[in-house]
């Protein structure tokens, strides 16, 4: 599934008078920026900072390399193959970052 979204990513610079979780940088990687966006709001919302938010593919990984995060949230639901190539791009990059992957939920809920 192709990316719907413009490929410009968002990068934001930090400052040192932000909240103590702040020490933890994310970058949220999807293919559509609604789910982005949402995502990047909810983290703010728990005082993480959200250094960039990106398309998958080579936007995500020149947003990571500029933005340096410690976490990288990518979602696999909307675009396994631009997600999982995302991934890929960062360990072949040498990035040191943590990959938080979202999947999609197959089967019945459970307890």
């Amino acid at each position: 599934m192709a990316a719907t979204s413009p490929s410009a990513a968002v990068v934001r610079p930090t400052t040192s008078a932000e909240p103590s979780r702040s020490a933890c940088r994310v970058i949220v990687v999807a293919a559509h920026r609604t789910i982005r966006q949402a995502l990047s709001r909810a983290l703010a919302e728990q005082g993480i900072t959200v250094a960039a938010e990106s398309a998958p593919g080579r936007e995500a990984l020149v947003a990571a390399l500029t933005s340096v995060p410690h976490v990288a949230v990518v979602d696999l639901a909307t675009d396994a193959t631009g997600g999982l190539e995302t991934c890929r791009r960062f360990h072949k990059a040498g990035l040191r970052t943590t990959i938080v992957a979202l999947v999609p939920r197959i089967g019945p809920a459970g307890p």
